[in-house]
């Protein structure tokens, strides 16, 4: 058995994941990167490593949306719960700004 590790890449910068999960190295394909077979433990972490990847890149399109500085590093911390948000004085005035037009009206 072999543990199961993610990595992420940006910009030729990677950063790694352990899954927390492990397969049999026999029925593990190197270039799908999918544990191979029709048994029910296959298709389970088929679809467990298919959800983590969609998680990933919903991870890194909210990161984009906010416009927050993107690496490997981000993308993991933000998925694993692990990241703080800062904000710039400029990010503070417009937040202000934001509510001060709305009770205003």
């Amino acid at each position: 058995m072999a543990p199961i590790i993610a990595r992420i890449t940006v910009n030729g910068k990677r950063s790694n994941i352990s899954l927390q999960r492990k397969v049999d190295v026999a029925r593990w394909s190197k270039s799908r990167s999918k544990a191979t077979g029709s048994s029910q433990e296959s298709i389970k972490l088929n679809r467990f490593l298919d959800q983590f990847q969609i998680n990933i890149y919903e991870t890194f399109d909210k990161l984009v949306k906010e416009k927050a500085h993107i690496s490997p590093q981000s993308i993991k911390s933000r998925y694993l719960g692990q990241d703080s948000q800062e904000y710039s004085l400029l990010d503070l005035v417009e937040y202000h700004n934001e509510k001060m037009i709305i009770s205003l009206k």
